[in-house]
Formats: structure tokens, C-alpha cells, sequence
């Protein structure tokens, strides 16, 4: 599986909004059929610090979702209401028999 989490800073007046155009802009259809799971999670402290997370497949599917028209609108849509902070791709792993295996599929 694979992977990609942001870390977005929103404008406290705007945090609800951010999470609406989270929810709207989410992957659908075909491509929401390969999307694991999307998740925000928010700083107890700081309730306007959130990290935005996405699991696929594979990486061909992440790729895809990276180049879509609904991830650049969110995208756009984070940077009027906030600021990206960190955006980093990861890839799950998984142990096996002592190994560490790769358990990204393509």
C-alpha cells in the first residue's frame, strides 16, 4: 500500500470549510474504488493543524490521483483557506520471516 499525507495549517475561521471541500472533493467513482481510506487528523493543541491522509493500492493509482483535477482543486482550495505544510509520499511495508518486504502492489 501506498500512501500520501499532508500537513495543512487552516485559518480558524475556515477550518469547517476545509473540511467540507475535503468531503466534496474526495475520490469518487473508479477512482474512489481503489482509494483505502482518506483520513484528517487534527492537533489536540491546535485544532486549525490537521494531517490530511490518503492509502491506495498501488502507486500507479496514487499517481493518478495526484494528477487529477479533484486533487488540484483541494489543493487550491487548502492554499485559499490555509497553508500546505509538508507533503510527503510513504509506502507500507510489512515484515515477513525476519525480511523487510515491500508490500506495495502494481
Amino acid at each position: 500500500m501506498v500512501g500520501i499525507e499532508i500537513s495543512v495549517e487552516v485559518r480558524p475561521e475556515k477550518r469547517d470549510e476545509f473540511l467540507q471541500a475535503v468531503e466534496t472533493l474526495r475520490p469518487l467513482g473508479e477512482e474512489g474504488k481503489h482509494c483505502e481510506s482518506q483520513e484528517i487528523y487534527e492537533d489536540r493543541g491546535q485544532r486549525n493543524r490537521l494531517l490530511w491522509v490518503e492509502r491506495w493500492q498501488n502507486n500507479s493509482l496514487l499517481q493518478t490521483r495526484l494528477g487529477s483535477d479533484r486533487f488540484h482543486a483541494l489543493l487550491g482550495a487548502v492554499k485559499v483557506l490555509g497553508t500546505v505544510g509538508d507533503m510527503q509520499v510513504v509506502v507500507a511495508t510489512a515484515w515477513h520471516d525476519g525480511r523487510d518486504t515491500n508490500v506495495e502492489a502494481e
